[in-house]
């Protein structure tokens, strides 16, 4: 195994002191680098796309997919400050928890391979559609271990207890990187589209849409668009779990308080003084269908819309719900004047010719099934 401290991985920075760029965080609040590090991932800053195809006048997409050639989507902005204190704390074995089909155990992975880090994901049933078995097969090519319990209840046991109890010095990151660090990153995407603002790039946007399920990602958008002085209102759309059992999971509550941690961190350790008014977010439920990555009616057809008009790949889970809620929202005349931005955070890249070599006996036998048993679709409305 490749020590991370001493990797060589072509066109990466370990260090925001090494590299000749630096995240705009570092430039709003610059003592934050005294207590943070951060990991150059090669990231641009997303294009913003006018799109004229859905009878609205002011309607923009923020293009997270082309963010990155190796892999895209807005997971990577998280994955740049987390990896960054996996190397500081000098760990070598990173381990995280998600649905047979996360994007984010699927950057981890790729990302940890560059850098010569061990990667477990501990992984529950979701629906098995072909982005869940496309993304089990990368998982297994990009070297990550499949840790995988249907039960999402003892696949939560698992990550939760068991493995830190055996893996005492690994690094241990929450599903979908909702973290500080990982809220910081959404920041700074944030504090990216202020920058294509301030360029003329696209109007101040009245409201941004975006998915929400680990709560970071909406969290940090609405944080830092208030850090950056921004009027804008973002509203969610709710693609996980509202609760497991007793526990909020995805609510206004659980958002409002990753903005209250990570408002709180940056107060404590990049002397913030800034007063913000850190109010419950707008979260869109009507969307969600009959659960985490089922598919839905209205899902299925608007990403046949997206790809035919605008050659946008939409998936199940997150993104097909999201802009089903968007395309609903823009009937709406309260809507019709107001500069619109959907946040897209699916990936771009093309992996068949990796999922078509992988050879399906060396995944564990559980594993194995999900992609010699792919169920006809039952849609929900």
């Amino acid at each position: 195994m490749i020590n991370p401290q001493n990797s060589t991985t072509e066109n990466m920075s370990v260090s925001h002191q090494q590299s000749n760029v630096k995240p705009l965080i570092f430039d709003l609040l610059p003592t934050l680098a005294q207590h943070i590090d951060w990991l150059n991932l090669d990231l641009v800053n997303a294009p913003v796309q006018k799109i004229n195809e859905f009878d609205h006048q002011h309607l923009w997409i923020k293009r997270n997919d082309m963010i990155n050639d190796t892999y895209g989507g807005n997971k990577l902005a998280r994955l740049e400050f987390i990896l960054a204190d996996v190397l500081k704390q000098k760990k070598s074995h990173v381990i995280t928890f998600g649905g047979s089909g996360s994007n984010f155990c699927l950057a981890l992975a790729i990302f940890c391979q560059k850098l010569g880090l061990e990667c477990t994901v501990c992984l529950f049933e979701q629906p098995v559609t072909k982005q869940v078995q496309q993304n089990i097969k990368l998982l297994h090519h990009f070297g990550a271990k499949i840790d995988y319990i249907p039960s999402i209840l003892t696949s939560s046991f698992n990550f939760y207890l068991r493995h830190r109890l055996t893996a005492l010095n690994a690094y241990f990151i929450s599903p979908g990187g909702a973290t500080v660090l990982g809220t910081i990153g959404a920041i700074n995407s944030a504090l990216g589209l202020k920058q294509q603002i301030d360029n003329g790039e696209i109007p101040e946007p009245d409201y941004v849409i975006c998915p929400t399920a680990s709560n970071c990602g909406m969290a940090g958008l609405a944080l830092g668009f208030l850090l950056a002085g921004l009027k804008t209102t973002v509203i969610g759309v709710r693609t996980g779990r509202d609760y497991l059992g007793p526990v909020p999971l995805n609510t206004p509550d659980t958002v409002q308080k990753a903005m209250l941690k990570t408002y709180r961190y940056l107060q404590d350790k990049a002397n913030l003084t800034q007063k913000l008014d850190l109010e419950p977010p707008t979260i869109i439920n009507d969307f969600f269908g009959s659960g985490y990555g089922f598919p839905t009616k209205q899902g299925n057809s608007v990403s046949q819309l997206f790809k035919q008009k605008l050659d946008i790949e939409l998936e199940a889970t997150y993104t097909a719900k999201t802009c089903a809620a968007l395309l609903e929202l823009l009937k709406n005349p309260q809507y019709s004047n107001k500069n619109i931005l959907y946040w897209h955070t699916y990936q771009h890249k093309n992996f068949k010719a990796i999922t078509d070599s992988v050879n399906s006996a060396d995944l564990p036998s559980n594993c194995a099934d999900i992609l010699n048993q792919l169920a006809p679709i039952t849609y929900s409305s």
